[in-house]
């Protein structure tokens, strides 16, 4: 472990994560002490993952320099914090999922910046709390709840150009990475979210049809643009179609819990982008 810490300390710039790593790295130890070497190796270089995309994530804040050590010191003399750290940092030694390691890491910025009694950081308590025991799809179903209760909002077309070309573009961004995990999703994935006060499912879950909901949608990437703008009518035609979508949109709205809503912002924006 001695290699990976001179290695992050020469990699990292920020200062919560300079100043973090010598007491991580003893805590690892302790954590994984009397292991196989094989796994404490792998513990490390997951950590040092974790921590090279905390870093990363640290920098890019928008602040002066002054203003983010005086962050980083008031976040390393909170205790509280600390140990939200300590166990971001253990969770992360447990998986190679990046994607993981960037929630966490997310979870880990926003807490820094924020006030330990407020609702919001509770709320970020609980959602920390959940990644080890969220599997990809379960993550990957709380952007899409995001996306869903904010439809209206990110699939606008903001009329700026032709309306086919924005229409299209505000799809394929926000939709198409779900469009798998409609098949793949379970009643049993969304009663996992409930038990861990993520969603407030009653009865059937909200995405109940969607597939065939949405299933002139599923080749849009192959559509001309006088043939999606003549989709489009035929859709703002169907008001029972309409009437199905919106219904589907207030409902995810509703089941949305703040802690699912936080996990599920981060996963729709890492997706959008991708």
């Amino acid at each position: 472990m001695q290699e990976w810490i001179d290695t992050i300390t020469v990699i990292v710039q920020s200062e919560l994560v300079k100043s973090s790593v010598g007491s991580a790295v003893a805590w690892l130890k302790d954590c994984y002490r009397g292991h196989p070497s094989k796994a404490q190796e792998n513990a490390s270089k997951r950590a040092g993952d974790f921590l090279g995309i905390l870093d990363t994530k640290i920098r890019e804040l928008d602040c002066d320099e002054k203003e983010l050590k005086e962050i980083s010191k008031a976040a390393l003399e909170d205790p509280e914090f600390t140990s939200r750290f300590q166990d971001a940092l253990l969770t992360a030694s447990k998986t190679d999922n990046t994607n993981k390691h960037h929630l966490l890491a997310t979870l880990i910025l926003e807490r820094m910046q924020g006030d330990c009694e407020s609702s919001h950081a509770i709320a970020l308590k609980t959602a920390q709390a959940s990644i080890p025991t969220l599997s990809s799809t379960q993550i990957q179903l709380l952007g899409f709840y995001y996306l869903m209760s904010n439809w209206g909002t990110v699939c606008q077309p903001s009329g700026t150009s032709d309306l086919a070309t924005e229409l299209k573009k505000a799809i394929e961004v926000n939709w198409a990475p779900y469009q798998e995990l409609i098949v793949d999703i379970t009643h049993d994935d969304t009663l996992h979210l409930d038990s861990l006060g993520l969603i407030n499912v009653t009865g059937k879950w909200a995405g109940e049809g969607l597939a065939t909901l949405m299933k002139p949608w599923n080749n849009f990437n192959k559509l001309t643009e006088s043939e999606l703008t003549e989709l489009r009518e035929q859709l703002i035609n169907d008001l029972d179609r309409e009437l199905k979508f919106l219904s589907l949109t207030e409902k995810c709205s509703r089941q949305l819990l703040p802690s699912g809503k936080i996990i599920g912002e981060i996963v729709f924006n890492q997706l959008k982008f991708k």
